[in-house]
């Protein structure tokens, strides 16, 4: 959401930039920042730094924890899906609702073809061991 303001803008007309990305940056980017000092997204390490010091009720639904929006023990779940297999998980609620002939899934994952494992490694790795 906040990695790629062109995406932002083009998709959302800069809603998440304007809400988030702009403050995250003012707070939380070194001035000394040379090589990112022009850069119009927040950094990975930017971000987590606004993670660890704003309190959880304060984060977009994005990356609130789960258990902040949806309390498991008051509804009576049918199916628990996850984002990892979401098109398998939706087109068996979908087939189970006997939806199929109205309704398709198509999601592609904003990662592309790169694997979870890959990406994590790759964000995991900019951080101190205290931020993890």
């Amino acid at each position: 959401k906040l990695e790629n303001y062109q995406r932002d803008l083009t998709y959302r007309n800069g809603y998440y930039h304007r809400l988030y990305g702009r403050d995250i940056i003012r707070v939380h980017r070194d001035p000394e920042a040379v090589s990112i000092r022009n850069k119009t997204e927040p950094t990975w390490t930017e971000f987590v730094s606004y993670i660890l010091h704003t309190p959880a009720s304060q984060y977009d639904e994005h990356w609130k924890p789960i258990y902040l929006m949806c309390s498991p023990c008051v509804l009576r779940y049918n199916v628990i899906a996850k984002m990892e297999t979401f098109s398998e998980d939706t087109q068996y609620v979908i087939n189970k609702l006997g939806l199929e002939e109205d309704l398709t899934v198509q999601w592609i994952h904003s990662t592309g073809s790169t694997g979870t494992a890959d990406v994590a490694k790759t964000y995991y790795s900019q951080l101190t061991s205290q931020q993890v």
